[in-house]
């Protein structure tokens, strides 16, 4: 687990000019792009930097960073450092060569809270099918004005033929928690492994909105080629309609050499 301080200046100070913007950045980065399965890891490491000089998201919500071990910095979240960002890091399971995956926290404002959070402990989830999986998500809380955010970052099970009981489990797990630690002025991201049909099934909380691709512009493509006919809508971002929360725009970004594509969306703070 990481955390280090924001850095002074940049997009910081236009934030606090500014504290009824707020924009995130959700993406599953693919690990085996990052661990040298898939090339070297050049193409996905240029495309995070092309993202971050471009939209410059006050937060970003990552999946499937890849760490050689537990202890050591993933380049994922040394060039997030580069670029002003502090991180937050948590694993979500350990490979038997020891190597650990997770997800990151990015932020360029200061946090009033950082934690990781476990599903129920009373939950099936707690007992899944991948032995050293670990339940949990990542959770932010940021003061803007007099409105305070929160910011959430799970990453399910796929829902492959031997998964989706897990998938299901974990679920219903998150819905429970969620309930316990309450959703207000709350943003959900990430890779949920849901169609869209499916996220009715499991269920949204109540006055939230789902906010994610198209049948002309999905979110995810299997092993990240569009040119094969197995593509689906795997990433949302939830959001509180009913409070302090306005969506201002919303976007699809280019999947780049990942199999799943970055969600972006700005918010104005009320």
């Amino acid at each position: 687990m990481n955390s280090d301080g924001p850095k002074e200046g940049g997009l910081a100070m236009e934030h606090a000019e500014n504290p009824k913007s707020f924009s995130v950045l959700f993406w599953n980065m693919w690990f085996e792009l990052q661990n040298g399965k898939r090339g070297d890891g050049t193409r996905i490491f240029t495309y995070l930097e092309e993202l971050l000089r471009e939209h410059q998201p006050d937060v970003l919500g990552l999946n499937e960073i890849y760490r050689v071990n537990a202890k050591t910095e993933s380049v994922i979240e040394r060039i997030l450092h580069s670029h002003g960002y502090a991180t937050y890091f948590d694993y979500l399971f350990v490979a038997k060569d020891g190597f650990v995956v997770g997800n990151v926290l990015a932020y360029n404002i200061e946090p009033k809270e950082l934690m990781t959070l476990t599903f129920a402990e009373d939950s099936p989830a707690t007992d899944p099918i991948y032995a050293s999986y670990r339940p949990t998500v990542l959770r932010g809380r940021f003061d803007l004005g007099t409105s305070q955010l929160q910011v959430f970052v799970p990453h399910f099970c796929a829902m492959a033929t031997r998964d989706h009981r897990v998938h299901h489990r974990q679920r219903q797990a998150f819905n429970i928690l969620l309930a316990r630690v309450g959703a207000r002025n709350a943003i959900i991201g990430g890779d949920f492994n849901e169609p869209k049909l499916t996220m009715r099934f499991f269920g949204i909380p109540d006055g939230f909105k789902d906010l994610s691709g198209s049948l002309f512009s999905p979110t995810w493509h299997l092993f990240g080629n569009s040119r094969w006919p197995f593509y689906s809508n795997l990433d949302h971002i939830l959001f509180d309609a009913q409070n302090n929360l306005k969506i201002q725009k919303f976007q699809v970004l280019a999947r780049g050499p990942s199999d799943h594509s970055p969600l972006l969306a700005r918010f104005d703070v009320l």
